[in-house]
């Protein structure tokens, strides 16, 4: 399948992996052939400005095939415009955003708000797009298995793996545009109270960027909105006059960290 971000495909992606046992879920990037049908088909005829704001170029494995077929079909481009009676010069830019996971959704927000609110153009919004991802904080925490984390960016070894299953331990990871860093080992059993004590303590020194925290599930997001410590983050954040917004993590990401993995991003107030 290819992950589009449908809700309906989400779910039904963890609740098939729920509900199957040994299901191992590969991924594969996108070929080039694949994002130049996508392009010629139908991107050039439904836009006349293309923006595409790409997660970090570590948890991104397709963003070369995007690279690649804009290249190779760019002297085509204007040519089968032309055909279909299109006059406005077709424009595309592609925007490294150094964000992942509940960050990249905090990235797409600000990037809605810019156009919405100011009205950038797509060639303004690369400084500030880059600008607000230094600001961001992301956090991730694995699914109940550190097994899925053999993949890059993460490359959980197999003794690194097996001492954390030995002692029923966890990483928690930072995501920042220098890449992806361990910065805590959190016990199995309590790993999602660790994890949002983490982020509790990471928030109480934030003035928020816009009010928002971004928190992405692997999973149904109404199993963890139950969750007594998920609660008390909601507080937290509304002390702070902020506002939660949430949403199921892509099957793709949820192939890397697996089922029950959580994301948190906020991203602190610039400095004007």
């Amino acid at each position: 399948m290819i992950d589009q971000r449908h809700k309906s495909d989400a779910l039904s992606f963890y609740q098939h992996w729920a509900n199957q046992k040994g299901f191992k879920p590969k991924l594969s990037s996108l070929a080039v052939d694949d994002v130049e049908k996508v392009l010629t088909d139908r991107w050039i005829y439904d836009y006349d400005h293309l923006l595409i704001i790409a997660p970090h170029q570590k948890l991104s494995s397709t963003l070369q095939s995007v690279r690649e077929a804009l290249v190779t079909q760019h002297p085509n481009i204007d040519l089968l415009r032309q055909k279909a009676r299109l006059t406005i010069p077709f424009k595309v830019r592609v925007i490294e955003s150094n964000s992942g996971l509940a960050g990249y959704g905090l990235t797409l927000y600000e990037a809605f708000r810019l156009i919405g609110e100011k009205a950038r153009s797509i060639d303004q919004l690369k400084s500030p797009i880059q600008s607000f991802s230094h600001s961001l904080e992301t956090f991730v925490l694995p699914g109940n298995s550190a097994q899925q984390l053999k993949s890059p960016p993460f490359d959980l070894g197999w003794l690194a793996g097996q001492q954390y299953h030995l002692k029923r331990q966890m990483p928690i990871y930072h995501i920042s545009p220098d890449g992806v860093t361990t910065i805590r080992k959190c016990h199995q059993p309590t790993r999602l109270s660790e994890f949002i004590g983490l982020v509790t303590q990471r928030l109480g020194h934030a003035q928020l960027h816009n009010r928002l925290v971004s928190i992405s599930y692997a999973g149904n997001p109404a199993d963890i909105r139950v969750n007594s410590d998920f609660r008390a983050l909601q507080r937290d954040i509304d002390g702070k006059q902020g506002r939660l917004i949430s949403s199921i993590m892509s099957p793709s990401s949820g192939a890397l960290l697996g089922p029950g993995a959580v994301s948190v991003a906020f991203a602190h107030q610039q400095a004007k």
